[in-house]
């Protein structure tokens, strides 16, 4: 910042800081706790801040409610393709990327679950419409599973139902609270 920078902001007193959000939410992946971003933000405020604000803000985002959320789907469909000679196992489910698993479509991998147990492969997991978008895992393992066994999509406790939508005429999946 030039010397006309440091003259406009000198008698600025920075009371408050919101950091935005916010708090992630383990996927397939661990994240970090709260109490470890919390860490390493107070050694940048420590770093950038000759004096820390009096009160900082940061938005939960998902990791106060994602946790809180599965989402219990059933198997549709299942069938094997050949694809270059290699077997690929598919299922499709009654929910999908546009009935609530839109992130899908930003990158976010959501854990998923069956009771069933045996062999475990790899499933291209798609939703219920006929829309090439809905594919909701490329490469997830679960155990082998028939139509009508149940798939838990787990940490969906935020952004999905609020994303839904009635595409193709499938209906938002309805929230139950136990």
């Amino acid at each position: 910042m030039g010397a006309l920078g440091k003259a406009i902001y000198k008698d600025i007193k920075l009371t408050m800081l919101n950091l935005g959000g916010g708090i992630p939410v383990n996927y397939q992946y661990e994240s970090l706790s709260i109490r470890d971003i919390g860490s390493y933000i107070e050694a940048l405020l420590q770093k950038y801040f000759l004096i820390k604000p009096m009160e900082i803000q940061i938005e939960p985002g998902r990791g106060l409610v994602g946790d809180a959320g599965v989402l219990v789907s059933s198997v549709i469909g299942k069938t094997t393709k050949y694809i270059n000679g290699e077997e690929s196992y598919w299922i499709y489910l009654d929910t999908g990327v546009f009935n609530g698993l839109a992130e899908v479509l930003g990158g976010i991998s959501y854990p998923m679950y069956a009771e069933q147990k045996g062999e475990i492969k790899p499933y291209t997991i798609a939703g219920v419409s006929c829309d090439s978008m809905d594919i909701i895992s490329n490469f997830t393992y679960l155990p082998d599973v028939d139509v009508g066994d149940r798939i838990y999509i787990m940490a969906t406790g935020a952004y999905t139902t609020v994303y839904a939508a009635n595409f193709n005429g499938f209906g938002i999946p309805e929230t139950v609270f136990v």
